[in-house]
């Protein structure tokens, strides 16, 4: 007991942190649970007088039903005894338009509280603006109860007795059920749960304070308590901050994210009956075909009672959803029979996007088997009614299946909103304990820090959002077959994809949709045993970067398929190892960086640099070879470091790699080395050798996949420079080097008006492809700040560079940023326009680091050290908010 008691005073904080991590997972758990919800409106208002029920007599109230999910009605009975035995009240609910029955209810009079409501339960779901009929009579009445009357009324109602219209209404309320996806409670009794724990860990400060006062005062008690939270801000400042995050997940939950979520609901077209008719789909079938009309808008899913007979494990099917009159395909997919058969009869068709405007179209369901040798797929069905029609290789037949159809499944939001809010909670308070509790260093909080980070964007950024991430991710596919051993078909443009993997869309190239997170949902975890290839049309951009820039993709794809994965979560593996790669070249880049290492911190961990680093983009790695690039450079200079032959082959070797890349625009920083020289003086003849091996090195590297590329970019006439994309005419070398005015203002122009969203773009103004993810200024301007402030704080190790050296960094730095423009402009751009089209934010990323370390290095007053922690938590919160704002924008379409 002695050794626990020590232990829980050792690991007190952490302890506590713990605790109040699991009460808000519970709080969160239980708060986004459905919730059932009474709610009732006032027909009569007032007590005024009554009725007494005779035996003979038929009474009768027409009301008007508000809402959906009518449960019944609560009338006021009394009596003057209440013993009541067998006397008993027949209640029956009629639609005053179709007299329809909708329900009865039989009340014994002895079983209710008297001088209170007394529930008559008749439940009707869709009962929205619906007026009715409420008739009752009474049987075995011997003692007679009383109905409670009233002369006013919030809603239109009349009260019959034997069909004489009364002047007075009956005392009664509708009683409705609402569901609410949302638990109040829950997070009321987690915010109380926490503020207990919190007096918990400040009990024993309080108790043994108020054990040394000689008087118990109160007053001396709370002063107590006002000196432990001011001794203890870190607990305080995290219970704080837990509330916070609270309260705006639960306010973007309850303004953004439930407005979007809508019970699916199932529509039969063809419904069982007692036949057992079956229509087969076997070797014999070349396509199978049912058609039917849409009833209503969001159509999602369709449903089929089937059986699988046989045990061919090869045998699969081919499924298309497809309009008739348009021929659009919403699916395209090959299921294996194996998939279906654990189906256990219900095998339901998710579209891969939901169709908005479905009402009225004529929706065509394809099933084509494929390898179908000792294997059959039957499909329940009975005698044609007419409103499914089923075709077998272009023949009619007689039967219909038993299909359903699922509209608006938007569920899942809920469900995915829940793991991003908790997801992010554990990332808040991993960063609270690393920063503020055990009090880490930059290194070591990095890594974890940065992968989370990193995994959020992932998840909220789907898969194909990032810029031309489809190419990226039949590039890194390729070198997995290379791997694998697998040759390519032969056919130019055509590579060996998994069957799974063959997608029939290029995803969300200009929006994201709710169906790219329905997605993600329901294939995360998804496993696959078909592993047959087909040949599949692929693009590569493997002459923009070599294979190692998607080695890292490339092996996540391979584990993923070693391990069965399915597609989407294939593609997540493939994303996930480019992130841990960019995570471990960046955490040395920290590591060997002699100075601005927050800085470096800082800059790592922006939206748009996490963006690309958990994406199959080669911008992944190119960002961290540059950062740990430049990072060895700093250090290579630096004159009170020995320079180690590890560090010259590793910069080498970096520098290598950075020369051949997106046509060799990051060449001009390959300079940067000429300042090691200089700056530790060795002397011309040294800088002369030095000067030769970087050429020789920055020349071969940057030959190898540009030379032939740009000797034809240097003698391509103008009229042949076409723009495949638009098909106008752009600009070549020749025609600026001809005009040197013109490309002067262009360059002028471009600087004037595309600055601003250069700057908003590098920031992560503007999230994915040409999404509509477009972020308000404010956050850009944070994120700005706090990276130029991380660079003025003080740090032990700050080298000094001389002024003609800092001046070259800027030189470099500058000509890179020209040669970025200079290669959209001959690729890019349309000889009729003033300025330079297709640059994005994101191509500086490489280069602007080095206005950092400018910064770091002509500074001439510091921020303290002390400030360190408050700027990465500003980051972080402003990142909290940042992601939150993606899901507003994101799921309300």
């Amino acid at each position: 007991m002695q050794k626990l008691k020590s232990f829980i005073q050792k690991h007190r904080k952490l302890i506590y942190l713990l605790a109040a991590a699991v009460i808000m997972i519970i709080s969160c758990y239980f708060g986004f649970q459905n919730q059932e919800n009474w709610t009732s409106e006032r027909l009569g208002t007032t007590t005024d007088s009554y009725v007494e029920i005779k035996e003979d007599t038929e009474y009768s109230m027409t009301f008007k039903i508000s809402d959906n999910d009518f449960q019944g009605v609560f009338l006021r009975f009394s009596g003057d005894v209440q013993n009541f035995s067998d006397e008993t009240l027949i209640f029956s609910l009629y639609d005053e338009k179709t007299n329809d029955l909708i329900g009865q209810y039989t009340m014994k009079v002895a079983e209710e509280v008297f001088q209170s409501d007394s529930f008559v339960k008749i439940p009707c779901k869709e009962s929205k603006d619906k007026k009715v009929i409420l008739k009752f009579h009474g049987e075995n009445i011997s003692k007679r109860p009383r109905l409670y009357t009233s002369k006013n009324s919030n809603v239109e109602s009349t009260f019959y007795i034997d069909g004489n219209k009364q002047s007075d209404v009956l005392v009664s309320n509708s009683a409705y059920m609402t569901t609410s996806d949302f638990n109040a409670s829950a997070f009321i009794s987690g915010g109380v749960w926490l503020l207990l724990l919190l007096v918990i860990y400040i009990w024993p400060y309080i108790y043994s304070k108020a054990e040394k006062e000689t008087v118990k005062d109160e007053r001396k008690i709370l002063t107590s308590v006002r000196e432990y939270i001011a001794d203890h801000r870190l607990m305080t400042g995290m219970v704080a901050l837990v509330l916070v995050y609270t309260i705006l997940s639960v306010f973007v939950y309850k303004c953004y994210v439930e407005n979007e979520i809508i019970l699916y609901t199932e529509n039969e077209l063809v419904g069982e009956d007692n036949t057992k008719e079956d229509i087969v789909i076997n070797r014999e079938t070349n396509l199978f075909s049912a058609v039917f009309i849409a009833k209503e808008n969001g159509l999602t899913t369709i449903r089929l009672k089937t059986k699988v007979d046989g045990n061919d494990k090869s045998a699969k099917i081919r499924v298309r959803v497809t309009d008739v009159k348009s021929n659009t395909c919403y699916h395209d997919s090959v299921e294996s029979l194996k998939s279906i058969e654990r189906s256990k009869g219900e095998w339901t068709i998710t579209f891969d996007k939901e169709i908005k405007k479905s009402k009225d179209l004529e929706i065509s369901v394809e099933l084509e088997p494929i390898d179908f040798e000792n294997a059959s797929l039957m499909i329940k069905a009975h005698k044609l009614k007419g409103s499914v029609k089923c075709y077998s290789d272009g023949k009619v037949l007689a039967l219909s299946p038993v299909l359903s159809v699922i509209n608006h499944e938007e569920f899942f939001l809920r469900d995915l909103f829940i793991a991003l809010s908790l997801l992010i909670l554990v990332f808040l308070l991993t960063a609270f304990y690393l920063f503020y509790i055990k009090k880490a260093g930059i290194e070591t909080a990095f890594v974890p820090l940065t992968l989370m980070l990193g995994i959020i964007y992932m998840l909220v950024i789907p898969v194909y959002s990032v810029p031309d991430e489809y190419t990226h991710m039949d590039t890194a596919y390729a070198i997995s077959n290379e791997i694998l051993g697998i040759e390519e078909p032969g056919i130019h443009g055509y590579m060996y994809k998994r069957s799974v993997d063959i997608e029939t869309y290029q995803g969300p190239e200009y929006y994201i949709h709710n169906s790219d997170y329905r997605r993600i949902y329901n294939s995360l975890f998804e496993k696959t045993d078909d592993l047959s290839y087909g040949k599949c049309y692929a693009k590569s951009s493997i002459a923009n970067a070599g294979v190692i820039y998607y080695l890292p993709a490339a092996i996540g794809i391979t584990v993923a398929r070693c391990l069965h994965l399915g597609a989407l979560p294939l593609f997540i593996f493939g994303r996930l190892f480019s992130l841990i790669a960019f995570v471990a070249i960046c955490y040395f880049a920290i590591k060997e960086i002699p100075f601005g290492k927050l800085g470096l911190f800082a800059y790592i961990s922006t939206p748009i640099v996490l963006q690309e680093a958990a994406s199959f983009s080669y911008d992944c790695l190119l960002n961290a070879i540059v950062l740990l690039f430049v990072s060895v450079c700093f250090k290579c200079i630096d004159k009170s470091m020995e320079i180690k032959k590890k560090d010259a082959a590793l910069m080498l070797i970096l520098m290598f790699l950075l020369a051949s890349v997106k046509g060799g625009v990051y060449l001009p920083m390959c300079l940067l080395p000429l300042l090691i020289p200089i700056e530790r003086k060795w002397g011309v003849k040294s800088l002369f050798k030095w000067l030769f091996v970087i050429g020789f090195i920055s020349l071969i590297s940057f030959s190898k996949n540009n030379i032939v590329g740009l000797i034809k970019r240097m003698f391509i006439t103008q009229n042949t420079s076409i723009n495949p994309f638009t098909g106008k005419e752009m600009y070549t070398f020749g025609f600026l080097i001809q005009n040197p005015g013109k490309t002067i203002n262009v360059f002028f122009n471009t600087f004037f008006t595309d600055t601003s969203r250069y700057f908003y773009e590098f920031f992560g103004g503007k999230m994915g492809s040409i999404s509509d993810v477009q972020m308000p200024w404010m956050y850009i301007i944070i994120f700005a700040v706090v990276i130029i402030l991380s660079f003025f704080v003080k740090e032990k190790n700050n080298i000094v560079i001389s002024k003609p050296s800092i001046a070259w960094i800027g030189f470099v730095s500058f000509c890179t940023i020209i040669l970025i423009n200079l290669s959209m402009l001959v690729a890019n751009t349309s000889i009729k326009l003033d300025h330079i089209s297709g640059v994005q934010g994101r191509y500086f990323i490489p280069v602007i680091i080095l206005f950092g370390y400018i910064i770091q290095l002509l500074k001439s007053k510091s921020i303290d050290t002390t400030n360190e922690k408050k700027l990465l938590s500003v980051l972080y919160l402003n990142h909290v908010v940042f992601v939150m704002n993606i899901v507003m924008i994101t799921v309300v379409k």
